[in-house]
């Protein structure tokens, strides 16, 4: 089974918390509340997601990758829009 990654930025659950969706190069980072719109990462990506948010100013301290087998069609990054 695959192995992804969800991208929880803030909240006291990530289930409920806010989580990726998507990372623009030039808009920045939109988030969602809805487990159904996060961005899932491969863990071949993670190095690269990793710097990318860096690069958009987000700070990784607060950052955590929840694991999950699960990744709805059009939710594994790149992203096209969220």
């Amino acid at each position: 089974m695959a192995k992804y990654y969800i991208i929880w930025v803030e909240g006291i659950s990530w289930k409920r918390g806010e989580k990726v969706c998507y990372i623009h190069p030039k808009r920045g980072i939109q988030y969602t509340l809805k487990m159904m719109n996060a961005m899932r990462v491969k863990e071949c990506d993670l190095a690269t997601v990793k710097y990318d948010l860096m690069r958009q100013g987000l700070r990784l301290k607060g950052v955590d990758f929840v694991s999950t087998s699960y990744a709805p069609p059009g939710t594994i990054y790149p992203r096209k829009k969220c």
